[in-house]
């Protein structure tokens, strides 16, 4: 799908109204003994754009091992930072890959691109945050900021109506 120039929303939307579930709902049902395909068991987990961002940098998926990607900055406080790709450690060829290093590398262009064309993150944050909640599942909203012209717009939206469609 991120092949063919779909979005991270787009593709949770189609996992999710696919019911093709995610690790964490497979790990609860596996736990309390639930057939992974009653549908009509309700969802804890869904899936998520962050989940779909981190499986689409994998390097896992082509055969490749990457290491050190993160050190302890501070062992007394345990602050955890990541380290620059650049001084990765990668085994290549480790095991089979579940995908062509080509549509990795096209995929990984296309990331790149649409990375390109994103403004600036807002460095202040909203006094709002962790306090709106959404009425229905109770679940933080999210701030959204758009720039029009010379106007900024703010909204906040559930993340959970976000990732699945109105069927």
């Amino acid at each position: 799908m991120a092949l063919k120039g779909n979005g991270r929303v787009k593709i949770v939307k189609y996992l999710n109204d696919n019911f093709i579930l995610c690790r964490k709902e497979i790990q609860r049902r596996n736990k309390y003994k639930i057939p992974l395909d009653s549908i009509d068991e309700p969802r804890k987990s869904k899936w998520n754009t962050t989940t779909i961002g981190r499986i689409l940098k994998n390097e896992t998926y082509i055969g490749n091992l990457a290491q050190i990607k993160t050190k302890v900055e501070n062992f007394k406080t345990g602050k955890v930072v990541d380290v620059d790709e650049k001084d990765w450690i990668r085994c290549e060829n480790t095991h089979e890959p579940i995908i062509s290093k080509e549509d990795f590398k096209k995929v990984q262009e296309i990331i790149s691109s649409n990375l390109k064309h994103k403004k600036e993150k807002p460095k202040n944050f909203s006094i709002y945050n962790g306090i709106l909640k959404c009425a229905d599942c109770k679940k933080a909203m999210l701030k959204q900021e758009d720039f029009r012209g010379k106007r900024k717009l703010s909204n906040y939206f559930c993340s959970t109506y976000l990732y699945l469609s109105n069927k």
